[in-house]
């Protein structure tokens, strides 16, 4: 459930599609994440539909999977940031809820030669509140900056202006240690080794 969790308050959604359906989905363009997602899905006693792909407006090939359950709809909406972190109560726990954060909503960069970080974007503010405080919990000083304005150019050819925050977690051995404790199935490797 904590992965399951944490995607769903990144790349994730779980919304209601019309009069009775009740989704739980999450479309990438990395197929393993949404397998990930799939079998997470599963393991809580969901339904998951096959992994499908299709080709998106922009040209990429984007792969999906999607869930029905009023229950858990209803059940997520009413999460607070508090009763998350009540929910998440091992390391183990904190450790799948930030794997999915981070999957979705992370990149692992180098910032400059041999200088690696950790930044994960969300729009909402509270989401990397609840990250940030689950990570200090872990040991981690991450960094929340923002809020970021900028504009996305989406294929509708339509201009947005969108607003973001930064949650960093800067240096090699931080990110090593991170990447251990994570064990993400994406986005764990930049291309030059490390000192």
């Amino acid at each position: 459930m904590p992965y399951v969790l944490g995607v769903c308050k990144g790349d994730g959604s779980v919304c209601k599609a019309g009069r009775y359906h009740y989704r739980i989905q999450l479309q990438a363009n990395e197929k393993r994440f949404v397998e990930e997602f799939a079998r997470a899905l599963k393991e809580i006693g969901l339904n998951p539909s096959r992994v499908t792909s299709y080709i998106n407006n922009a040209g990429n090939r984007t792969y999906r999977v999607k869930a029905c359950s009023k229950a858990f709809y209803s059940w997520f909406l009413s999460l607070t940031s508090d009763d998350i972190k009540t929910f998440l109560v091992t390391k183990q726990a904190i450790g799948k809820f930030i794997k999915g954060f981070y999957e979705s909503e992370g990149s692992l960069t180098e910032a400059y030669k041999n200088y690696h970080r950790i930044i994960m974007y969300n729009s909402k503010i509270e989401n990397l509140d609840l990250a940030q405080s689950l990570l200090k919990k872990m040991k981690f000083k991450p960094r929340l900056n923002g809020p970021y304005t900028f504009l996305t150019h989406p294929p509708s050819g339509k201009t947005i202006e969108a607003t973001i925050f930064q949650l960093h977690i800067n240096g090699n051995r931080e990110v090593k240690r991170f990447l251990s404790i994570i064990k993400p199935c994406i986005k764990n490797r930049v291309g030059e080794k490390w000192n």
